[in-house]
């Protein structure tokens, strides 16, 4: 029998039986909750921020906040329009992170973005290597810093350094010897590592099966490939390609956007500070 239906006769008899206590308020009936087997005091169950009386109606589970497992809370994929019983249905395909709060963040533009320590990082929605748009906002709020990769397709070092990711040979780069902890961390999952795609080989907006050809040169499922449209490299790419800065999770700027006279790996100097606070009490 159909949960809610069966939820529907429990009502009608609990209530023709005067059992009408709801000790948490969630609209349910003790009683009612026994049946279900969800907690009589607690209005949310599952503390995934819907009360047990919504998932009934919303045919989620109230016992489990991420009720098809595939990382999504089930309030943010109705948020989203995704379905929260199908792990197929999920609100990125990559599986990047989610922020649900990312609209308390300042709508920064690229017209208005600054390029210091401090600043706010640029909100950008870009389109990645599964053809769908991420906002880079949803990367705030995790509790971990994130790499921002400003790449050119026709750059030798941006592949190089994607190279380097991938299997641990930086080649003539040198990351390796003198900051290995970035990969480290980003194999642990102590960091994000975005790519941002700025040009392809012709010098212009990478399409998507410029993305795909990358993500197939370099097959990091951790790391998103996007496609730098509208163009953050004009006010990021100061210096050269790759341009690389750290955010915190908030999208603030960790280390200036590098210029001339700037250490070309000082995002990755930050970095190396960062792993060494890593499990410190």
């Amino acid at each position: 029998m159909p949960r809610a239906l069966l939820l529907a006769l429990s009502l009608s008899a609990f209530v023709a039986c005067g059992k009408d206590v709801d000790t948490d308020g969630d609209g349910l009936f003790d009683e009612q909750e026994a049946v279900i087997g969800t907690d009589p005091n607690k209005a949310d169950t599952d503390g995934d921020g819907l009360n047990d009386l919504v998932e009934d109606e919303d045919g989620t589970d109230p016992l489990l906040a991420d009720g098809d497992g595939d990382g999504y809370l089930d309030p943010w994929e109705l948020t989203e329009g995704t379905d929260p019983n199908d792990a197929e249905s999920r609100i990125y395909i990559g599986n990047w992170p989610y922020n649900p709060d990312k609209g308390d963040l300042a709508d920064v533009t690229l017209d208005v973005a600054g390029t210091s320590e401090g600043d706010q990082f640029a909100h950008l929605v870009l389109m990645d290597q599964f053809g769908e748009y991420v906002d880079l906002y949803d990367f705030a709020g995790q509790g971990k810093p994130v790499l921002i990769d400003i790449s050119a397709v026709w750059c030798p070092p941006c592949n190089a350094l994607s190279h380097w990711l991938l299997t641990g040979d930086d080649g003539e780069l040198t990351v390796e010897q003198t900051h290995p902890e970035v990969r480290e961390m980003v194999e642990s999952g102590d960091i994000y590592w975005v790519t941002v795609l700025g040009q392809n080989v012709m010098g212009r907006t990478p399409s998507l099966e410029t993305l795909e050809k990358w993500y197939e040169s370099y097959p990091d499922p951790h790391i998103p490939i996007l496609s730098d449209e509208p163009l953050a490299y004009e006010l990021y790419v100061k210096y050269g390609w790759p341009t690389m800065m750290v955010v915190d999770d908030g999208m603030i700027l960790q280390k200036d956007v590098p210029t001339g006279d700037r250490n070309y790996y000082g995002a990755f100097d930050w970095l190396v500070e960062y792993h060494s606070t890593l499990g410190a009490e």
